[in-house]
């Protein structure tokens, strides 16, 4: 025993992440759900270790998704009045939130709708909702039969 209180022999523990090496995760954070990425086409864009973490930037093309993009309910109200011709600043004072909130709101819907312009992110945006409507009557009709 040191002064300390603790045992002079090192851990197991440390030993363990010692023989991993740094380019792995410490105690195998990645290896429950990879297979589960695979499946769904996910691919390893970027792997990097930093300060001891072990770090993975996955990707996964729109096309793969099983599910639509889900968009919050504040990307939708930002998107319903940028389609109706409003800009960003009357946009902020209808919801009540800054400008560059707005900004933020519209960016990250177009990741989620694969937009690349304002002009194609409300003409996916359009897509998206007339492929709901769609969805959601035929859902409805065969409900009722």
């Amino acid at each position: 025993m040191t002064t300390n209180g603790r045992n002079s022999e090192p851990d197991k523990d440390d030993a363990d992440d010692d023989a991993l090496g740094s380019s792995q995760a410490p105690s195998g954070v990645f290896r429950a759900a990879q297979g589960k990425r695979r499946d769904s086409g996910w691919t390893v864009a970027e792997q990097f270790v930093r300060e001891g973490f072990s770090y993975r930037l996955m990707r996964r093309p729109l096309e793969l998704a099983k599910t639509p993009p889900r968009l919050t309910k504040r990307e939708e109200d930002a998107l319903g009045l940028a389609c109706a011709g409003h800009s960003n600043k009357a946009i902020a004072q209808v919801l009540a939130v800054s400008p560059s909130t707005v900004g933020v709101l519209l960016f990250r819907a177009a990741g989620k709708l694969n937009a690349k312009s304002r002009s194609e992110l409300l003409s996916n945006y359009e897509q998206f909702r007339a492929s709901a409507a769609m969805k959601a009557e035929g859902g409805g009709s065969s409900e009722k039969k």
